[in-house]
């Protein structure tokens, strides 16, 4: 039996320029867009609600419980949130990880295109590649003509 994964989904077509996920040093840890924040909460909680208000609610206090992340921190534990719904639905969790990214991409809009660097796109990867994009279109709606070097914060 095939085991489904982000790779083998019907997703759309997704091409992002090749530019660093990592933030620039002097901003780890620092997150001044809080589009980033704002969107992955709202697509995690449309994407839970879609198993009912109970299962969401019973999601949500496990996370806390179990694996110590507040439903407000998720977007600032993004590997231990991966972790966390590998842990609770096992397989299955990439049906949730999908559905979220269906849900982030719509959120972010047509000109977001990911180039996956290899066959298994892994949901921690486009949520990066989300981050440094919404970064990068704050940076050029601030500075619409001007060069500017990408530090990702």
């Amino acid at each position: 039996m095939k085991h489904l994964t982000a790779a083998n989904q019907e997703l759309p077509e997704i091409v992002f320029p090749n530019l660093v996920t990592e933030p620039h040093e002097e901003c780890r840890g620092v997150s001044s867009n809080g589009d980033f924040r704002r969107i992955l909460l709202e697509a995690t909680g449309e994407t839970f609600a879609l198993l009912g208000k109970r299962v969401e609610r019973s999601i949500y206090v496990q996370l806390g419980e179990t694996f110590k992340i507040a439903e407000k921190d998720i977007p600032f534990h993004i590997e231990k949130f991966v972790v966390a719904l590998e842990e609770i639905f096992g397989t299955g969790a990439s049906l949730l990880e999908i559905e979220m990214m269906k849900k982030l991409h719509k959120k972010v809009g047509p000109e977001f295109k990911y180039q996956k660097k290899n066959e298994n796109l892994t949901f921690a990867e486009y949520l990066a590649a989300i981050r440094v994009f919404l970064s990068v279109r704050t940076s050029t709606k601030s500075k619409p003509n001007e060069y500017f070097d990408y530090k990702f914060c």
